[in-house]
Formats: C-alpha cells, structure tokens, sequence
C-alpha cells in the first residue's frame, strides 16, 4: 500500500527522493509517473511493510531530507522516467 506525501511548492520531487536515497529511505518522485510539468511535487511512500515506529522514524528522517532541500539549490538535472523499486 502507497500513499503521496505531497512537498511544499518548488521542491523538486526529483531531488528529495534521491538525496532520500542516499539517506537510505527509498520513494519515487510523482513527477516521474506526469505526462505534464505538475503544480506540486510529491512522493510515493510505501508503508504496508512497516510497523508504526519505523514509519515515524522514516517521516522524521525525510523531515530532514525536505529541510535541507528547502535551503541549498539543486543544479543537477531532471530525469522524467519511473524508476523500478
């Protein structure tokens, strides 16, 4: 089971998920599944496997991710294609 945590407006999706990544938490990017440039960005967060606390512990470490995203420009570029869990 998935749900979207949708970001704040002008976090690129792209971004947070692969500095997630390197956190060790994986999502997929909601821009990776638009046809079209979306409004807002937002992640595909499984949590089917997980018990309550890992689920709190895993928000609280993508907390950290998102903030520092919020504060350092990107400059990398954009890859528009779903990747496979």
């Amino acid at each position: 089971m998935h749900t979207v945590g949708w970001l704040p407006l002008g976090v690129d999706d792209a971004r947070v998920a692969e500095e997630a990544a390197r956190a060790g938490i994986h999502t997929i990017p909601v821009s990776a599944f638009a046809v079209c440039p979306l409004q807002r960005g937002g992640l595909l967060l499984g949590y089917a496997a997980f018990t309550p606390d890992l689920i709190k512990k895993g928000l609280r470490d993508l907390e950290s991710v998102v903030r520092i995203c919020l504060r350092t420009p990107y400059r990398g570029c954009r890859a528009r294609t779903a990747t496979a869990i």
